[in-house]
């Protein structure tokens, strides 16, 4: 073994032998399952978070509507001057904005946020904020993944809820507050004070 390996295994050894008392404390509260959802103060805090991040898709939002995607097609460009695009066809249980309900509504994407993990199934119930089309007639759901919610089988709105980032042991947190399933109703009164906001 060179003298130089043997220097740096040392030095390594040393540094691992010699943590101090406080560095281990440290460490220790670093990787300790933390409760940070349990003050009245964070909850507020997520909250206010949950509600400008409302407004803020509501305000962009051409279209709002929750409905059933009845069919996925991909259009390839014809021409140089065209992109791919890919259509897809919903039948709208509730209107919110800019359609109405019992519509059979036809969005058209660009391909290319299909390579990014955007895609619909048919079948799949779906509420979206789209932003008003293009000049290409093209749309997408405001800020990506925030403009789209799923909706669950008793047909309840699914929220996005954060989920805070535990330690390997993490016994002993807790959940977020609050709802993580609201009904349409609930969820298109918001929608509209976040638009009046």
């Amino acid at each position: 073994m060179s003298t130089c390996t043997c220097s740096c295994l040392l030095v390594v050894a040393v540094m691992l032998v010699n943590v101090s008392p406080a560095a281990a404390q440290e460490q220790h509260r670093n990787f300790a399952p933390r409760k940070s959802y349990n003050s009245a103060q964070e909850q507020r805090r997520n909250q206010t978070r949950y509600v400008a991040d409302l407004r803020k898709i509501t305000r962009a939002a051409g279209t709002i509507f929750a409905g059933i995607v009845t069919s996925v097609r991909h259009t390839p460009a014809s021409k140089l001057s065209e992109i791919e695009t890919v259509q897809i066809s919903f039948r709208v249980d509730h209107a919110i904005r800019g359609t109405r309900a019992g519509e059979n509504l036809t969005i058209h994407e660009w391909a290319g946020l299909w390579s990014t993990g955007d895609r619909y199934r048919v079948g799949e119930h779906v509420l979206l904020f789209l932003y008003p089309p293009s000049k290409l007639g093209l749309t997408s759901p405001v800020g990506g993944p925030l403009g789209r919610f799923n909706v669950d089988q008793a047909d309840l709105v699914v929220l996005k809820t954060e989920t805070p980032k535990l330690p390997p042991n993490n016994a002993g947190t807790e959940k977020p507050p609050g709802k993580s399933r609201v009904s349409y109703r609930e969820f298109s009164r918001a929608i509209h004070r976040a638009a009046e906001e």
